[in-house]
């Protein structure tokens, strides 16, 4: 049986959702399908992307990838399947460093999670900000707090995506997101 909860989130307190380890807060709409966003189904779909690049996945990233979107989509209110579609269209789960020096799975710039980090009061890594390259919850939940930031700035999440990316082909970038959100959503 399939269980979709909808929430329109009014005010910044936490939310559980009933049998579920995810968490929810913000002013934004919050979807959420168990049967889309499983660890098998996310098992599945991680390793199937990195499989076209040639790599193995173990079970336990699988794990605690899982773990780490939790985890940011609790702290920011963002639904797991809209990080998960970022990571898919900014690194297919790999890895990488971009031409400009953005790092991680989520693409993040070390100064841009600097900012972050002071707008939120997060702590700043004992190691320096090169750290997101290969702590992947640290930039899954640093990278989910900056879209968090843009979409509190300009209210939309079309406009937030291009804000993320911020390069010449913004819109672009925020439509493929957007179609891969509303597909994941539906479970296509």
């Amino acid at each position: 049986m399939k269980k979709t909860v909808i929430l329109v989130l009014i005010t910044a307190q936490l939310i559980a959702i009933a049998n579920s380890e995810v968490f929810f807060g913000g002013k934004f709409i919050v979807y959420y399908n168990e049967d889309y966003y499983s660890y098998e189904w996310l098992k599945e779909y991680v390793t199937n992307l990195r499989a076209l690049h040639g790599l193995e996945t173990e079970e336990r990233y699988v794990l605690d990838l899982k773990r780490a979107i939790d985890r940011a989509s609790a702290e920011t209110g963002l639904d797991p399947l809209l990080i998960v579609s970022v990571i898919t269209i900014e690194t297919e789960f790999r890895n990488v460093i971009g031409m400009a020096g953005e790092l991680g799975l989520m693409q993040i710039k070390p100064e841009t999670a600097e900012f972050v980090a002071r707008v939120y009061n997060l702590p700043e890594p004992q190691s320096g900000w090169k750290v997101l390259f290969w702590d992947y919850e640290l930039n899954i939940l640093y990278g989910s707090y900056y879209l968090k930031y843009l979409l509190n700035r300009y209210k939309e999440l079309p406009k937030a995506l291009e804000y993320y990316n911020g390069g010449r082909w913004r819109n672009e970038y925020a439509k493929k997101i957007l179609e891969l959100y509303e597909e994941l959503k539906s479970g296509s």
